[in-house]
Order: C-alpha cells, then sequence, then structure tokens
C-alpha cells in the first residue's frame, strides 16, 4: 500500500483506502456496540476504525484505524492539527514487553492529519492480542508528547470477522 493518504470524504481509484477510510471515520460504516467501526470495498480492502474524546471537553481526540488487505496491515490515526509532523507519531501496543510502532505523520486535512505505517508480522499479531494502544505525539512547540490511550476491547474479534483475504 504505496501513495498518498487521501482527505476525509473522497479519493480517486488506485490509492491505498479512498472512501473506506473517510466512511470508517466519518459515519457511514457499521458501529458495533463496542464502538468499531467496520467497511470493507469492493476490492477487499477492510477498515477497522475508533474515534476516542477527550474526557475534559468530549471532542474527538483521535482516531485509530487499521487497513487490512492482501498485503500487509496498515494502521494510523487521525489527530488534530497542529501537531509537530517532524516529530512523527508513536504507537506503542501494550504489554509486558511493548511494541513500538513509528507513524509518520502522512498529510494535514482541515479535519486533522494522518500518521500510518505498515506492519510487520510480529507487530500485527502483539495489535490483534492486546487489551490498548497508546498513540503519542507533540503539539507543535511543545516539550511533552500528549498521550491518547486507545482500548482495544474487540478489535481482535474484529479482525477475526473480516472477510477473508
Amino acid at each position: 500500500m504505496t501513495g498518498p493518504i487521501p482527505k476525509t470524504g473522497g479519493g480517486r481509484r488506485g490509492r491505498p483506502f479512498p472512501c473506506v477510510l473517510a466512511l470508517a471515520l466519518w459515519g457511514g460504516a457499521a458501529a458495533a456496540q463496542d464502538g468499531w467501526d467496520t467497511s470493507c470495498d469492493a476490492e477487499g480492502r477492510c477498515t477497522v476504525a475508533l474515534a476516542v474524546a477527550a474526557s475534559d471537553t468530549g471532542q474527538r481526540a483521535a482516531t485509530f484505524f487499521a487497513v487490512v488487505s492482501a498485503a500487509p496491515m496498515r494502521v494510523g490515526a487521525v489527530l488534530p492539527l497542529g501537531i509537530a509532523a517532524d516529530a512523527g507519531v508513536r504507537m506503542i501496543v501494550g504489554g509486558d514487553e511493548p511494541v513500538v510502532i513509528a507513524a509518520p505523520v502522512r498529510v494535514c486535512y482541515p479535519d486533522g492529519c494522518r500518521a500510518t505505517a505498515d506492519l510487520s508480522e510480529p507487530e500485527a499479531a502483539a495489535l490483534a492480542a492486546a487489551d490498548s494502544i497508546e498513540i503519542r505525539y507533540f503539539p507543535f512547540g511543545a516539550d511533552a508528547p500528549v498521550a491518547v490511550p486507545i482500548p482495544l476491547t474487540g478489535f481482535g474479534d474484529r479482525l477475526a470477522a473480516l472477510p477473508a483475504r
């Protein structure tokens, strides 16, 4: 999966996950009681996404997503504008031996910045088995990162329920 990350709400054929991601992130996809949105396109790419709100403001703090196809799993996050793009984003998969996934910021649009990374098989297995993932990023000009915890309850079940690839 290469190429630019599409703007939410559109894209062109041949891009990694054009409207699938838009549907999963902003409503249009099937939402389960566990909060995960799942959608699949005609080419067999499926997206599983969860938006998390900040407890103090109720505004979206981050949206974590995974795009699954015949290629390696791609994970990413949509984060607020104003993040330090050069610092990138770190996704820390919980456990006794945490797995750190570096996700460079690919593009920013008016509704947020997208950071993505293709996972190795061991990283994908660790993610599917984990209870949580923490997304860390630096707001521009800040000395300390923001950490957004994402519960992965139901994520592994969602992956297992996807159509065979």
